[in-house]
């Protein structure tokens, strides 16, 4: 119930001055027609950032984060507004998201990325964004149900974004929060390699990314900013990788979420990434309100053009049978497994452990024994999980090397 957790915010904010040049992805549509996404004026963002607490502890990063943030937004095409106010109370904050909302979520063809920095809780599963206003609860005081009544005022539930980015007719949203959260409005992303690039894109995209796990205490570090700065502007993590796993100049949410769960992650810390949950009826004729199902909210992507980003030349246009043109297999989208996590061979036969990446694997490295366990109690290796060809392969590093395992042929230990 008192657990309470820092929420820096990585998405955008809006200043009208923005000169950047904005980025443009062109979307052929079922009909043959070609529509700009993400052209001028069509990227908007929301950054807010709230140190001064008058009750909860003061906050050191989350302003300096949120301006940071806008800043490389504006210098990618987005409109920025942002809040560093120091008197944005819970009611204010709920008006400044309702109005941003208001004014920029109607717009089929553009996208909108939203984030916040500041302080978050968890009381019993639900997650709340704090505005300066809102009191520090005990559970053991006698003033604890006055306190309740003046924190659900001064705070906005997390699940009110869940009616947000429904309700919405922009593309492609971004929600990003630097907290703990409850994760009841999304679900984990699953990698979809039937998927093409411009099918993703053509798709509505709700996703979410979250520095921690409900409960858990994100650092007030700045950390988690800089590794998203990093990642839209192309540049590597401190593991030499860059969040474009598909190496194609295109990063996804998902590539994003996926960077910052490996490089924002300690041992008190675990980012987590998803996408709205379905709550639609699936089998309910879609309303004609989007150009494509609302019921793909699970589907699409959110995007970033990188820097060396070059116009495909055999972009395929979307065919009118709602069946995937494809470009060849898409890349593998890599998640990690939770920290401490080892591996064992439960069959009769020794387990071959390859040095290439799936499904041109080569030659076995190494390979584990009937009953053995990798790697030893102790050791810090991460694991991460990835579906290649419809098998589930396991991916971990060894002397400064990847290695892999089918994750059938091994039993997963968790903590």
């Amino acid at each position: 119930m008192k657990k309470l957790a820092l929420l820096f915010g990585l998405i955008a904010a809006l200043a009208a001055s923005g000169v950047a040049q904005a980025q443009t992805i062109k979307l052929f549509l079922n009909d043959g027609s070609a529509v700009d996404l993400y052209e001028e004026k069509k990227s908007y963002a929301l950054v807010i950032g709230i140190n001064e607490y008058r009750k909860q502890r003061r906050l050191n990063f989350a302003v300096s984060d949120a301006r940071k943030v806008a800043r490389e937004l504006e210098n990618k095409g987005f409109e920025v507004i942002l809040y560093d106010d120091p008197n944005l109370t819970g009611e204010r904050l709920r008006d400044a998201i309702q109005d941003f909302i208001d004014d920029y979520g109607y717009d089929e063809n553009s996208r909108i990325l939203i984030w916040y920095a500041g302080h978050g809780m968890t009381i019993d599963g639900e997650g709340y964004l704090l505005g300066v206003d809102s009191p520090v609860l005990d559970i053991d005081s006698e003033t604890l149900d006055q306190d309740l009544r003046g924190f659900y005022k001064s705070a906005m539930p997390l699940r009110t974004f869940g009616v947000h980015l429904r309700q919405m007719r922009t593309r492609h949203v971004l929600l990003v929060l630097d907290s703990c959260f409850a994760g009841t409005i999304f679900t984990n992303t699953r990698a979809n390699p039937s998927v093409t690039r411009n099918r993703e894109m053509a798709r509505p995209a709700r996703q979410i990314i979250t520095a921690g796990l409900a409960g858990e205490e994100v650092a007030d570090n700045g950390r988690f900013a800089e590794m998203f700065i990093r990642a839209i502007n192309g540049r590597a993590g401190p593991n030499g990788e860059t969040a474009d796993q598909s190496k194609d100049a295109y990063l996804s949410g998902t590539e994003l979420g996926n960077f910052l769960a490996i490089t924002a992650r300690t041992g008190e810390q675990t980012p987590q990434y998803g996408k709205l949950r379905r709550e639609l009826d699936a089998s309910a004729e879609p309303n004609g309100l989007f150009v494509t199902n609302q019921l793909d909210l699970e589907k699409g992507e959110f995007f970033f053009l990188l820097p060396e980003f070059q116009p495909p030349v055999d972009v395929a246009s979307l065919d009118t049978d709602n069946q995937t043109t494809t470009r060849g297999p898409a890349p593998a989208i890599w998640r990690p497994l939770t920290a401490g996590t080892q591996i064992a061979n439960a069959r009769p036969d020794p387990v071959p452990i390859f040095g290439k990446e799936p499904p041109s694997v080569g030659d076995r490295k190494f390979e584990l024994n009937t009953g053995q366990v990798f790697p030893p109690a102790g050791d810090e290796t991460v694991f991460e999980q990835a579906k290649i060809d419809d098998q589930e392969w396991l991916r971990f590093k060894r002397n400064g090397q990847d290695h892999f395992v089918l994750a059938s042929d091994v039993e997963i230990i968790r903590p």
